[in-house]
């Protein structure tokens, strides 16, 4: 038998999720940080191999006549770091709430696991493709903590179409 849910009752349940949301009360302003783009130097000509080739590019932002290009150190390319900000419900983890995590959810190492993350579905793609997320830990005197995704993400909430649920772990 089929379990079925008021659609009045689906509206309060997305009304209050979407306010918890919303509120600095109850989630946080957290940075999605992307793989970084190369681009091209605009400073110097391309060498051989795909590196610098140490020659200055008439009209380049940093003169040089020696050495190697001081815009992006003979590289041939300067990284271009690109960023979002979301709005995520943050729990971080006591040693105590990953043991009952973990006696549940057997597919987490519990040694990995940092934090769980609550956000809207529309924000997973950004998620999944970030380098890594930037969270803030209030507990920690609102320090930026950089972590990573654990594992896939899995839908959350009533319908699960609406929201994720994730876990993510402190980077190196």
């Amino acid at each position: 038998m089929a379990l079925s849910i008021p659609s009045g009752l689906k509206d309060l349940y997305k009304e209050a999720v979407d306010a918890l949301l919303l509120s600095e009360l109850t989630s946080e302003e957290c940075t999605i940080v992307y793989p970084p783009e190369h681009i091209q130097c605009d400073n110097c000509l391309p060498g051989p191999m795909g590196s610098g080739g140490n020659v200055y590019r008439a009209g380049g932002p940093r003169p040089f006549t020696f050495g190697i290009c001081p815009y992006c150190q003979g590289r041939g390319f300067k990284e271009d770091e690109q960023t979002d900000i979301i709005r995520l419900r943050v729990y971080f983890v006591t040693d105590k709430s990953k043991q009952e995590l973990f006696a549940k959810v057997n597919s987490i190492s519990i040694e990995a696991y940092d934090a769980q993350i609550i956000g809207h579905m529309d924000d997973l793609p950004k998620v999944k493709r970030a380098n890594h997320i930037l969270l803030v830990n209030q507990n920690a005197g609102h320090k930026r903590i950089s972590c990573k995704l654990i594992g896939e993400p899995n839908p959350w909430g009533f319908g699960k179409d609406l929201y994720f649920s994730a876990y993510v772990g402190m980077n190196d």
